[in-house]
């Protein structure tokens, strides 16, 4: 039993920004610019460097050598020092062979992209990943799907874009099938890496969005265009734009939301601007008392 060695590697550059920071300081949700940092350091064991904590549902052994799930994760492409993670004839559970990320319980990550880079089996020159899918979830219990894909029989690392709007304490890919294999019993993964951002608690169960503490709030929010709209608003109105604002990154509620404006109505018995959520570069939040 061998493995090739037949691997390219690519260079993710893109920029994302994106902060949480309430009270006068500034609230980065830019959904159109893209993430720079691969979010699972260079991983030298299955938890280390700490917090992350990589788990795997099988790995091949034998005459000591153990092609461990952290190997897919520790920044290298070395096939002769075996760093890759492989599993062999292996009978998989349910839903497929996997690895699983722990970002630890103070952590959340939004993952963009994930680059994967191929390995590949010698005695037929076939890629050990197919179809597969990744997931997320807070719980490790309950799995929602971020993204899934096909890679081609290829050596060379793909990059797919996820469109998550979620944050998540773990991640999982599941390798459904191989070209080598399409039962799924023999599958690995080269190198995988999982780009986006990250969402810092102290508190492992923290009280998500406080209401801003003063009277009233100005509310200004740049818009992907490059304008500014400035809103005079009060703390309830604050924060039922930012309950808005979460709710649609999670899929639900409105696309657009609706400012009422009070004041130089002229001759019209209402003035109403609408913010699509889609259009929102960032926004501040920047609180005051009368």
């Amino acid at each position: 039993m061998r493995l090739a060695k037949g691997y390219n590697s690519i260079l993710v550059s893109l920029v994302l920004a994106f902060s949480i920071l309430f009270s006068g300081q500034n609230i980065a949700l830019a959904e159109d610019q893209q993430p720079t940092k691969d979010l699972v350091p260079a991983m030298t064991d299955f938890d280390k460097p700490a917090p992350i904590v990589i788990s795997e549902s099988a790995h091949y052994g034998s005459g000591g050598r153990n092609d461990y799930g952290w190997k897919a994760f520790d920044d290298s492409v070395d096939f002769n020092h075996l760093d890759f993670w492989y599993v062999y004839a292996t009978t998989p559970p349910e839903g497929g062979h996997f690895l699983k990320v722990d970002f630890g319980s103070t952590e959340k990550k939004k993952v963009n992209q994930i680059t994967i880079t191929p390995l590949f089996h010698n005695d037929s020159v076939k890629s050990l990943i197919k179809d597969w899918k990744l997931y997320g979830s807070n719980d490790n219990t309950t799995w929602a799907l971020v993204t899934e894909g096909k890679l081609e029989n290829d050596r060379i690392p793909v990059t797919v874009e996820t469109n998550n709007k979620k944050y998540f304490r773990y991640y999982r890919i599941n390798v459904l099938n191989s070209y080598y294999d399409p039962t799924g019993s023999s599958v690995g993964i080269m190198e995988l890496e999982m780009i986006g951002d990250t969402l810092i608690n102290t508190d492992p169960d923290p009280t998500p969005d406080p209401t801003p503490a003063g009277e009233r709030a100005l509310l200004v929010i740049k818009m992907i265009s490059g304008l500014e709209k400035e809103f005079d608003l009060s703390s309830t109105e604050v924060e039922s734009f930012i309950n808005w604002y979460n709710n649609r990154a999670d899929g639900r509620g409105n696309e657009t939301y609706i400012f009422e404006k009070n004041f130089n109505k002229g001759p019209f018995t209402s003035r109403k601007d609408y913010v699509a959520f889609n259009k929102i570069q960032s926004f501040e939040v920047m609180e005051y008392s009368k």
